[in-house]
């Protein structure tokens, strides 16, 4: 029912692909405010990030005035396979990965100003991150 709702709201009443029509069999997944809605025939995605009642919201560094906010995590794993090594100890990596961590804080990615909660803890969720840019950044209306 979901789906039916936000794709009709968007004006959107069949499937771009296969013209099908909107209706109970269409799946509705949202992945943390990033929400698609799938057409059961053809599997075509139809993307409603952000959703329309849902704006984005902006940070700027109360101590250096930048703009780029940064997530920093404890025990997060980085891996890479390695190319190649050569006599002098030098090595050619390949890809990168980097396996989940725990959410330790949020920093400006420039000065590394930590956001901070009313108990002067650090914030470490998402939702007390989206409070903190609404009090303490001037946000568009």
């Amino acid at each position: 029912m979901k789906a039916i709702e936000e794709l009709i709201g968007l004006k959107i009443e069949r499937c771009p692909e296969c013209k099908c029509p909107v209706g109970d069999d269409w799946d509705y997944k949202d992945y943390s405010g990033r929400c698609i809605v799938i057409c059961p025939q053809c599997s075509h995605e139809i993307s409603l990030f952000p959703p329309p009642e849902i704006k984005n919201l902006k940070f700027i560094c109360p101590k250096c005035n930048k703009d780029i906010l940064e997530c920093c995590e404890d025990t997060a794993f980085v891996s890479s396979s390695i190319k190649f090594i050569d006599e002098s100890g030098d090595f050619e990596y390949g890809e990168v990965t980097v396996h989940d961590g725990i959410v330790c804080r949020f920093q400006c990615l420039y000065c590394g100003y930590i956001l901070k909660d009313k108990d002067e803890k650090n914030i470490d969720e998402n939702l007390e991150v989206v409070e903190w840019l609404k009090k303490n950044c001037k946000q568009e209306k």
